[in-house]
C-alpha cells in the first residue's frame, strides 16, 4: 500500500501526532491548510479537508495531526515556525554537514549528512533549539536514542551518538536508503517468499529488542524501513518503555528516570495498538507481538485486520472483531500462517507467542515453504516431499588415507551443484564436516542441523574410475527415500555431480528453473589429475593457514598445468594468492595483482562461475580501488549463487570498509547463516565491528571465531588489535604475540603487535618490530605506517601511506574507515590520499 491514512497519526504522551515524511513542499500546504481548518467546526473542517485535500492522504494525515496537536497542547505551530524550516544543503551542524531532507519531523526533521570526521554518510534526526526548552519533546527525543542505543541488531536502526550543535539536539544514526514498509507493500500483499523472509528479519529484530527489555509500543509500518537490498529496519523508540533495568550504567539511570507512564495514558498508533494499549492497561511485550500481527496481516493482505471509518469505529474493532480470514483475502497463502496470525492478534495477552516463538514459527514455515514445494505433496513412496537437504560426508572406502581429500572434496562439490538449486537449502560444508566419523541417529543430526532430509554415501577411487553410491533418507523417520551407484571414468566426475544433484531435485520434487537446468547441463570432461589437484587445492584452501595457502597454490598450479581449459582451478589459484597478498607473504602485484588476471581468465571460459566473480570483485577492490566494480561484481556472484558464503563474507568486509556498516552487517549475518562454523566469516563480521569501532562487540565476535579454530590467525589478530583499540595492552600483546606465533612471523600480526608495544608505552620493543619489518625482501607499506602512526610520527606514516597506495598495497583500502588513522584525518595529506582512492571526501 502507497499511502498513509490520517489514523495512521500516532498518539504520544502530548498528544502530538508523529511526525510524517513528505516534501518541504507539501509541508509548506498542509501549514495553509491548517491554519485554515483550525477555527472550522468538526463537521465543516472534514469536508473543508475532503475537498482542499482531494484524496492524497499524506497531506491530510499531516493537517489532522497538527490539528490533534493543537487541541491536545494549546499550542499551535506559525507559518514559518524555526522548529519546522528545512534546513538548507550544507548547513553545519558540529561536525555533520545537511545533504538532503529525508522528511520534516514533528519536532525538527530527519536529514542526511555528512559526517566530516569519518566520512561517511548518516542520517540526523534535529530537535531545534525552540524545543530544547520542552522536558517533555526532550526526553522523547533522548529516550530513542537511548533505548535504541542498546540495541545491537542488523534489523534495528543503528543509533551512533546523542549530540548538541549549539541549541540544536542531534540523534545520529545510521542512514537507511530505502522505503518505508507501507510504501512497498502491493496491492494484495506481498509475494509468499518475501513476506515470509520479511517476517522472520521483523519478528527477530523484535525479539532482540525484548531481549534487551526494551517494549517498542509504535511498531507499525511507517517505522520500518526496507533498504534498497531489501533488508527490515525498525526504527522509530521515541515512546519505547524500558524494563528490566539490571545494568548500573548512567545511560539505564538516566532512561529509567523518564521511561514510566502514567496510569491511563495511552501511547502509540491507533490502527496498530493492542487491546490492552488502547484501554490505557499496564502493557508488557506481549502488545508488540499485536501490533506484529496487525503488520503481518497487512503484508500478506495489502489491507489492515481491522476497520473503522471514525477513531470510535476503529477502536471498537480492535476491541472486539476478528479480521476477515487469510483464505478469504489471500488463498495462495499457506493455513498455518493464518493459525500464526491467529495466535499474534489474539484479545487476551496472554494467549500470544513471546518474539523469539513467533520468530521460530515463521522460520519453521519458511523451512517448509522456501523450497518451492506444495506441502501437501507427496512423492512416490507416498512421503511428505523434502524442504531441506544436508550430505553427509562421504565415506572413503579406498582405505587409502591420502584419498580422504578426494571424499572430502567430491563431498563438498556435490554441496556446491546442489546449493545452485534455488529452491533446495543446502547446509554448508563446514556444518555437515562435523559428523564426519561420527556415529549418531540421523534424527538427532537432523535436529542439530535443521533439515528434515539427508544425503549420504560412499566413494571409491580406483585409478581413472571412480564409484558413488548415493541415498537420500527421510532423517526424521530414518527411511529410506531413494538410492543409487554410478561408476564413471574419472573424466566424467563433473557430469557424475550434476546427475546426482538432478537425481535429488527430481526425488524431493523441486522443479528446476531452466536457467538452473541449463546451468547443470553444461559440464564438461576433465583430465583426471586435474580435478585430483583442484580437490587437493580446495582441501589446502579450507584449512585457512599459511602452509594451507602456499599448498592450495601449488595444487591449483598443477590443475591448470593438467588442463588448461578448466575453470575453477583459475578461481581457486585467484583465492588463494589474493589472501596470500593480503597478508603480505607475496608483493600486491603478485597477490591481488595476479588475482584479476586469474578471475578474468576463468570467467573467459566460464562467465556463470560465481567463484571466479567474487575473486575478481575482491582483487578489483584491493588492487584498483575501484568500489563500484567491486560491488557490481559481488552482486553478480550472488545473482548467480547467493548461497556461496564467500561472496557474502567478502562483500560484507567491502561495505564495512566503504562505511556502508549496516548494510556490511546484514551481508556478513547471511554468510554465518549459510556458513556458521566456518570460522573465518564470523571473524569478517569481528573486523566490520572494528572498523566501525564497536570494539565489544568486535572482541565477542574473535571470540566465537576462537571457539570454532583456535588456531585462526585472522581472529587472534584482530582481538589484539580490538584490544589494542581499548588501550589494554597486555592482552593485546599476549593476542598479537599468538598470532604471530601462529602465523609463522607473517608481517601483518607482527606489525601489530608492534602497534600494541607502542600503545603500551614499550617503545624499545615496537621500534625492534618496526627494523624487522623494515628488512624484509618484501614490505608491507600500510602497515608499516599504522605502525609509524602508533608511534606518533606523522610525517613517516604520511611517506609510507603514499607508497602503500603507489604499489597497490592490499590493505590501503581500509584508509577511509581505520581507527589507527583517526588523528591524521584532518591533515591535507589524509584527505589527498582519500580523493585519490575513489573515496569521496
Amino acid at each position: 500500500m502507497n499511502s498513509q491514512d490520517p489514523l495512521d497519526a500516532p498518539v504520544t504522551p502530548g498528544g502530538r501526532a508523529q511526525e510524517t515524511s513528505m516534501s518541504p513542499q507539501l509541508w509548506l500546504r498542509a501549514k495553509e491548510l491548517f491554519g485554515s481548518a483550525l477555527h472550522l467546526a468538526s463537521v465543516e473542517r472534514s469536508a473543508f479537508l475532503e475537498k482542499e485535500c482531494r484524496g492524497d492522504k499524506v497531506l491530510r494525515a499531516e493537517v489532522e495531526s497538527l490539528l490533534l496537536f493543537a487541541e491536545a497542547s494549546n499550542v499551535y505551530p506559525e507559518a514559518g515556525s524555526p522548529e519546522r524550516c528545512t534546513l538548507a544543503a550544507g548547513t553545519r551542524l558540529g561536525e555533520y554537514e545537511v545533504v538532503s531532507l529525508l522528511g520534516p519531523g514533528g519536532f525538527g526533521g530527519a536529514y542526511r549528512a555528512r559526517d566530516l570526521r569519518l566520512h561517511r554518510d548518516v542520517a540526523i534526526k534535529v530537535l531545534p533549539a525552540s524545543f530544547s526548552s520542552d522536558p517533555a519533546a526532550l526526553r522523547r527525543f533522548e529516550r530513542e536514542a537511548l533505548a535504541a542505543a542498546r540495541l545491537n541488531h542488523p534489523h534495528i536502526v543503528t543509533i551512533y551518538s546523542i549530540e548538541q550543535a549549539g541549541d540544536v539536539h542531534l540523534i545520529i544514526m545510521e542512514l537507511v536508503e530505502g522505503q518505508t514498509l507501507d510504501r512497498v507493500i502491493p496491492d494484495g500483499g506481498l509475494p509468499v517468499e518475501k513476506l515470509l523472509e520479511l517476517s522472520a528479519d521483523l519478528s527477530e529484530a523484535v525479539a532482540a529488542a525484548h531481549d534487551k527489555g526494551i517494549i517498542h509500543r509504535d511498531l507499525k509500518p511507517g517505522n520500518i524501513m526496507v533498504s534498497a537490498r531489501g533488508s527490515i529496519k525498525v526504527l522509530d523508540f521515541g515512546i519505547a518503555k524500558i524494563t528490566d533495568l539490571g545494568s548500573s550504567e548512567a545511560s539505564d539511570r538516566r532512561l529509567s528516570s523518564f521511561v514510566e507512564t502514567e496510569p491511563g495514558m495511552v501511547m502509540g498508533t491507533i490502527p496498530y495498538m493492542s487491546p490492552e494499549q488502547l484501554e490505557g492497561r499496564n502493557l508488557d511485550r506481549r502488545t508488540d507481538i499485536f501490533s506484529l500481527g496487525e503488520i503481518l496481516y497487512q503484508m500478506a493482505t495489502g489491507e489492515r485486520p481491522f476497520h473503522g471509518k471514525t477513531r470510535a469505529e476503529l477502536i471498537s474493532s480492535i476491541l472486539l472483531d476478528q479480521p476477515k480470514p487469510l483464505g478469504e483475502v489471500r488463498p495462495d497463502l499457506p493455513t498455518s500462517f493464518q493459525s500464526i496470525l491467529e495466535r499474534c492478534l489474539a484479545k487476551q495477552a496472554a494467549e500470544r507467542y513471546s518474539a523469539i516463538e513467533l520468530h521460530d514459527a515463521i522460520q519453521h514455515l519458511r523451512q517448509e515453504l522456501l523450497s518451492g514445494l506444495d506441502s501437501s505433496a507427496t512423492n512416490v513412496s507416498g512421503v511428505m516431499s523434502a524442504r531441506s537437504i544436508a550430505v553427509l560426508p562421504l565415506e572413503n572406502l579406498s582405505r587409502d588415507p591420502e584419498q580422504e581429500y578426494f571424499a572430502e572434496g567430491l563431498t563438498e562439490a556435490l554441496i556446491n551443484t546442489l546449493a545452485t538449486i534455488g529452491k533446495l537449502r543446502v547446509i554448508s560444508r563446514t556444518s555437515v564436516l562435523q559428523y564426519k566419523g561420527v556415529h549418531k541417529p540421523l534424527r538427532e543430526i537432523a535436529r542439530e542441523l535443521g533439515v528434515d532430509t539427508m544425503v549420504e554415501g560412499t566413494v571409491m577411487r580406483d585409478k581413472r574410475r571412480v564409484r558413488i553410491t548415493a541415498r537420500l533418507i527421510d532423517a526424521l523417520k530414518e527411511t529410506h527415500l531413494w538410492a543409487e551407484s554410478y561408476e564413471r571414468d574419472l573424466r566424467d566426475v563433473l557430469a557424475l555431480q550434476s546427475e546426482i544433484a538432478q537425481a535429488v531435485a527430481r526425488e524431493v520434487r523441486v522443479k528446476l528453473t531452466p536457467r538452473e537446468r541449463k546451468r547443470l547441463a553444461k559440464v564438461h570432461a576433465v583430465s583426471p589429475e586435474a580435478y585430483e589437484a583442484y580437490l587437493k587445492g580446495r582441501y589446502h584452501w579450507n584449512i585457512r593457514s599459511r602452509k594451507g595457502h602456499e599448498e592450495a597454490v601449488r595444487y591449483f598450479q598443477q590443475a591448470i598445468a593438467k588442463d588448461p581449459a578448466y575453470a575453477p582451478a583459475y578461481a581457486g589459484l585467484a583465492d588463494a594468492v589474493s589472501i596470500m597478498g593480503l597478508w603480505g607473504l607475496v608483493s600486491p602485484k603478485e597477490g591481488c595483482g595476479r588475482t584479476k588476471e586469474l578471475a578474468k581468465k576463468a570467467l573467459e571460459m566460464d562467465s556463470s562461475l560465481a567463484e571466479a566473480h567474487t575473486s575478481l570483485a575482491w582483487a578489483t577492490l584491493h588492487y584498483e580501488y575501484d568500489f563500484s566494480a567491486a560491488e557490481r561484481e559481488f552482486e553478480r556472484s550472488i545473482e548467480l549463487n547467493s548461497r556461496y558464503a564467500t561472496a557474502h563474507q567478502w562483500f560484507g568486509m567491502t561495505l564495512g570498509m566503504m562505511g556502508r556498516y549496516e548494510e556490511a552487517y546484514t551481508e556478513l549475518q547471511r554468510a554465518i547463516r549459510l556458513d556458521p562454523q566456518m570460522s573465518v566469516i564470523h571473524f569478517g563480521l569481528a573486523f566490520v565491528y572494528w572498523s566501525g569501532r564497536r570494539y565489544d562487540q568486535a572482541i565477542e565476535r574473535c571470540g566465537k571465531a576462537l571457539d570454532l579454530d583456535s588456531y585462526s590467525v585472522q581472529a587472534n589478530c584482530w582481538l589484539g588489535l580490538c584490544y589494542t583499540a581499548k588501550l589494554m595492552c597486555e592482552p593485546a600483546i599476549d593476542a598479537l604475540k599468538k598470532a604471530v606465533e601462529l602465523s609463522q612471523g607473517t608481517p601483518i600480526p607482527l606489525a601489530c603487535l608492534g602497534e600494541a608495544y607502542a600503545a603500551g608505552g614499550y617503545r624499545d620493543e615496537a621500534r625492534e618490530v618496526l627494523r624487522n619489518l623494515l628488512e624484509r625482501p618484501h614490505v608491507t607499506a600500510y602497515f608499516v605506517s599504522r605502525l609509524y602512526a602508533a608511534l606518533g610520527e606523522n610525517d613517516e606514516a604520511f611517506h609510507w601511506l603514499r607508497a602503500a597506495y603507489q604499489e597497490h598495497s592490499e590493505w590501503t583500502v581500509l584508509l577511509m574507515v581505520d581507527p589507527r588513522f583517526d588523528e591524521l584525518r584532518a591533515d591535507s595529506r589524509f584527505q589527498d590520499l582519500l580523493l585519490r582512492m575513489n573515496f569521496s571526501r
